[in-house]
């Protein structure tokens, strides 16, 4: 069977997907950057038949060692099937300032850590100051993800909200391109109270992007 790309975002239950890849029929999950994180030096190699190539999370910051990683994975990407997983770029924010303020494990890779430090230190500044920093950058990687997507001409684009919402038309919808067992779907759904003062320029700086992904 032709191997599948898995493109996603950080907190857009890309870690669940994952796990659930692990059972697919006829294909193997390979997880290179969860295996860079942990320190570790996979060979990097991208065979046409026989796997599920991520979770490939294009919020992983440019300067980490995973990325370089992802760049040759998108270069083979053309000919494949490729899921492409995405959020409400505002919730993927707030949920990732509260995963990285609170819960978020330091890779034994220094590189990476020194970015996770950097970002926790960025959180003890609260929610809005964390928004406000991270919302252009964020917004550039979402338009990135997207134009990948349409130059994909076997993407499928799926919604995280979407997955909460209808879990079984999810896991139809889903079943057409890869056969698997699914896990529980549980704790997927809490939203974050975004700030008053910053609600509006956060939804200026993304309307393209929510716009594109029929977000209202």
């Amino acid at each position: 069977m032709r191997s599948v790309y898995f493109l996603t975002m950080h907190r857009a239950a890309s870690s669940y997907m994952a796990e659930n890849m692990k059972t697919a029929r006829h294909l193997r999950l390979q997880d290179y950057a969860g295996q860079i994180y942990r320190g570790e030096t996979p060979k990097l190699e991208f065979k046409e038949e026989g796997y599920i190539y991520g979770p490939l999370r294009y919020t992983t910051d440019s300067h980490s060692p995973v990325w370089p990683m992802i760049q040759m994975a998108i270069n083979n990407i053309k000919d494949h099937k490729a899921i492409f997983m995405v959020r409400n770029p505002i919730d993927h924010l707030a949920s990732w300032y509260h995963i990285v303020r609170e819960k978020h494990s330091l890779s034994p890779v220094k590189r990476i850590a020194e970015t996770q430090l950097v970002e926790r230190e960025l959180c003890k500044e609260g929610l809005q100051v964390y928004l406000e920093y991270k919302a252009q950058q964020t917004a550039t990687r979402y338009g990135m993800f997207i134009k990948l997507y349409e130059a994909c001409p076997k993407g499928v684009l799926f919604r995280y909200e979407d997955m909460v919402r209808n879990p079984a038309q999810f896991r139809d919808e889903v079943g057409e391109h890869i056969q698997m067992k699914w896990g529980p779907i549980t704790n997927t759904s809490t939203r974050y109270i975004i700030p008053e003062q910053i609600q509006g320029k956060l939804q200026e700086i993304f309307r393209p992007v929510m716009h594109y992904l029929n977000y209202q």
